[in-house]
């Protein structure tokens, strides 16, 4: 991992969530885009059980669509605890498992996470091996 490297690359934790959130635009809602669920994500009550194009529900305050429910998604970091503390860090440098953020399209409205808890902290989600696959994990990109 090489995070001078130019050209893109997976979005750290603190970027992820920076992007969720809205930027310098949020306007603080529960989840990524609004406070309804059923406008910003795809869930185990709406999906009908299988994963929608990317862009059919509201996008957030960036133009950004589906980071509250469709696939969780990678990003750099490996998981570390407790997490490091700073503007963007980015945690050791190799590890066992990487952090998954987001929910899925299987999760129920009932347990689906809002963007921060009720400290106002991002939650980490999910951990998992990297080697491993499912039909629930994808990515998007940042560029440098």
């Amino acid at each position: 991992q090489d995070m001078d490297a130019n050209g893109y690359r997976l979005p750290t934790e603190a970027e992820w969530d920076f992007a969720a959130i809205g930027g310098g635009s949020s306007k603080n809602y529960k989840y990524s885009g609004g406070n309804i669920l059923g406008a910003v994500a795809w869930y185990s009550e709406n999906s009908n059980d299988y994963l929608h194009p990317v862009g059919t529900k509201a996008a957030n305050e960036l133009g950004i669509c589906d980071m509250s429910g469709g696939v969780r998604e990678w990003i750099w970091n490996w998981y570390d605890y407790p997490p490091q503390s700073g503007t963007n860090p980015t945690g050791p440098t190799t590890g066992y498992t990487k952090n998954l953020l987001g929910e899925t399209f299987q999760t129920s409205s009932s347990s689906f996470s809002a963007l921060r808890d009720s400290d106002g902290e991002f939650e980490r989600l999910t951990r998992v091996d990297p080697w491993d696959t499912d039909g629930l994990t994808g990515f998007r990109v940042v560029r440098r």
